[in-house]
């Protein structure tokens, strides 16, 4: 019965989504401290959430302070390295090296990405994804 009434909205609500997301990666890709993530394979983009990837770790917790101190909610980056988590480890027991994996779990979090974002809370998270660490 819900999806039903949601799927009379899917249309705006992908192409809100897509705003938020072309807004904020635009302001990603002028910040040096972050990775821009490759979109480009995909025909269509309705991200329910906006990754951020940042170089190293201590970059990443200096933002996730600045999300936190303007009271928008993060989240880890969904799965990052699967071989960390304890319940892999007790079935699992060789691991292989995973680089990329790694950087998506000590460097990136997301934050929620949803079509009843208001203009002024994209403006928030793009002051938080422009203030540089160690410039503030």
């Amino acid at each position: 019965f819900l999806g039903r009434i949601q799927l009379k909205f899917l249309d705006e609500a992908i192409q809100k989504r897509r705003e938020n997301h072309m807004v904020l990666e635009n302001i990603v890709k002028q910040n040096e401290e972050m990775i821009t993530l490759d979109h480009s394979h995909m025909s269509n983009l309705s991200p329910f959430a906006f990754p951020v990837l940042c170089k190293t770790p201590e970059i990443k917790e200096f933002y996730l302070s600045q999300f936190s101190g303007a009271g928008i909610e993060i989240r880890p980056m969904i799965a990052g390295n699967i071989q960390k988590q304890p319940f892999y480890l007790k079935y699992v027991k060789d691991q292989i090296p995973l680089p990329n994996t790694d950087l998506a779990h000590k460097s990136g979090f997301y934050c929620g990405n949803y079509p009843e974002l208001t203009t002024m809370d994209r403006d928030t998270i793009c002051s938080c994804l422009m203030t540089k660490f160690g410039k503030h």
